[in-house]
């Protein structure tokens, strides 16, 4: 059973038009992430948004826009924290994934790696790769071998109607695809 302590907290500081779609992460024992879909924040159709908060829920800078590019829609985030091992140590970053736009197609399978400090690293990666068939609701997970796993609807490409893809690969991966 779950039960809820504390007020509800205000997530966004955008309040114009419609939220959805929120995904909450703990990056650490101090600090959370959520991001979430917000229509005509970012001046054209949806965009995907993200406001890093404190322990006891202050929010830690401003709302930050996880998508790079912002013509028509980007929506459906899902985040999963990755580890990167630098020169010097490994450090934590996060890739979030979403629906939006790309070359040719409208409805792709997107993400954006960012910094232990949700700074973004990079643009937006295609994940989907170039196909007719689109990609819709996607989800990622960090594997217990610490590659990633990017999952999402696909229409029609399984030959009937709605099925499922999965895309694997290492955060280094991510790391210098971005």
């Amino acid at each position: 059973m779950v039960t809820p302590t504390g007020n509800p907290l205000q997530l966004n500081t955008f309040q114009t038009s419609r939220k959805s779609d929120v995904d909450v992460l703990q990056l650490d024992p101090e600090r959370s992430v959520a991001v979430w879909r917000s229509e005509n924040q970012d001046g054209s159709g949806f965009g995907v948004f993200g406001q890093v908060f404190a322990h006891d829920g202050r929010p830690i800078g401003a709302e930050f826009r996880v998508n790079d590019e912002t013509q028509d829609f980007q929506r459906d985030p899902d985040i999963a924290q990755i580890l990167q091992n630098t020169a010097t140590a490994p450090s934590a970053a996060s890739l979030i994934v979403f629906e939006g736009p790309a070359p040719g197609r409208a409805d792709n399978i997107l993400a954006r790696v960012f910094d232990r400090d949700l700074q973004p690293v990079g643009t937006d990666i295609l994940i989907s790769g170039q196909s007719n068939f689109g990609g819709f609701n996607p989800s990622v997970a960090v594997l217990a071998d610490g590659n990633l796993a990017v999952a999402w609807q696909s229409l029609s490409r399984d030959g009937d109607s709605w099925g499922d893809l999965r895309a694997t690969a290492g955060p280094e991966r991510a790391t210098a695809a971005a």
